[in-house]
């Protein structure tokens, strides 16, 4: 009769040693080191290496609703700074989502290409 109380047995050397590979530290990763930094509105380098300025708040636009008139410089730096916290990229979307306005469409116009293109079929 042998003792199988468990004390020297196959299974428990294999679970107990740990395995002579190199831990994967995604992190160190330059691909998740430039998705972060363009996460959180930093500058980084492309795989190209082009570098990419931090993000900032840019001049403000020239359509007729005159949009960015009705923010101030200050709640525009408030959202800039809300938005590049290190929240990830769907986060970032909702939150963006939420101060904006859905309307609906007045009138629909046919693209120039598709009418194009409808005349010279025959």
């Amino acid at each position: 009769m042998s003792d199988n109380n468990g004390t020297n047995s196959p299974d428990d050397k294999a679970t107990t040693r740990g395995s002579r590979k190199r831990k994967r530290n995604e992190k160190d990763w330059k691909v998740n080191q430039r998705k972060l930094a363009r996460q959180e509105g930093r500058e980084y380098m492309t795989r190209k290496g082009v570098m990419v300025p931090r993000k900032t708040v840019g001049p403000a636009c020239t359509c007729k609703r005159k949009c960015m008139d009705l923010l101030s410089d200050q709640d525009k730096v408030e959202i800039m700074s809300r938005l590049y916290t290190g929240k990830p990229k769907n986060e970032q979307d909702t939150f963006l989502q939420g101060l904006m306005e859905a309307r609906s469409i007045k009138r629909h116009r046919k693209r120039i290409a598709e009418s194009a293109n409808c005349r010279s079929s025959p």
